[in-house]
């Protein structure tokens, strides 16, 4: 009995990468990454998780990811948004704007329905002495479920991803926006289970708000042309 069910297991996951392999890239990469952390959230504790993925620290990343996070950041997304204007990019100006307000109200209010604890405060509560909060950095206490970052990081991704279609722009968007869900992690303001729901509530914002523009629902004007239109 026992046998069957571990064979049944390793069916499932079997089916499981199949069908990852035949999604487009971008859905791709992110069913990777979505699985890798599904993995650790539900195989460890939230400390252990979280120390798992904060086992190596270097001065020197300290600093890199202190500048990298900044790219969840939401000036650093009203800034791509008014790049697009500029250039005369509406659509896509329109489809970033959706996704950065709709992915980032859906985050403030969870964040208010839950307020979970941040890793600073969570520990001191449960007595676990985390060696590596990084000098000089301001770590907030509070609403820490989802990851505001990584929600806006993945949200303006989504869109500029299935905007340009091409593989190396797409396989650069995915690791931006992961590297700025991590450094949440490293930086100790997020736990995995936080970057988590962020990463989903900004990819499935950022498709809705192009599928939204693809239809006209926000801007009446030609349908622009994409590789990966995801939600027929």
């Amino acid at each position: 009995m026992c046998c069957n069910n571990n064979v049944r297991k390793v069916l499932m996951l079997s089916e499981m990468i199949n069908r990852i392999l035949k999604l487009p890239l971008y859905l791709k990469l992110n069913a990777l990454f979505f699985a890798a952390l599904l993995f650790i959230c539900t195989a460890y504790t939230k400390t252990a998780g979280f120390v798992l993925l904060n086992l190596y620290h270097k001065p020197w990343l300290d600093r890199v990811f202190r500048v990298l996070t900044h790219l969840g950041d939401g000036c650093f997304a009203l800034a791509v948004i008014a790049v697009c204007f500029l250039m005369r990019q509406r659509r896509l100006g329109y489809s970033l704007t959706l996704a950065f307000l709709s992915s980032g109200l859906v985050a403030v209010l969870l964040k208010i329905l839950f307020r979970e604890d941040r890793p600073k405060l969570y520990f001191e509560k449960t007595g676990f002495r985390y060696p590596y909060f990084i000098e000089g950095m301001v770590t907030n206490n509070s609403c820490s479920f989802p990851s505001g970052h990584t929600t806006t990081a993945f949200a303006i991704a989504t869109v500029l991803s299935l905007w340009s279609g091409k593989n190396n722009m797409v396989i650069l968007l995915f690791f931006l926006a992961a590297v700025a869900g991590y450094s949440r992690i490293y930086l100790a303001q997020h736990f995995p289970q936080d970057v988590l729901a962020g990463m989903v509530i900004g990819m499935m914002a950022g498709m809705l708000s192009h599928h939204l523009v693809l239809k006209k629902a926000v801007y009446g004007q030609t349908r622009p042309q994409t590789k990966y239109n995801l939600i027929s």
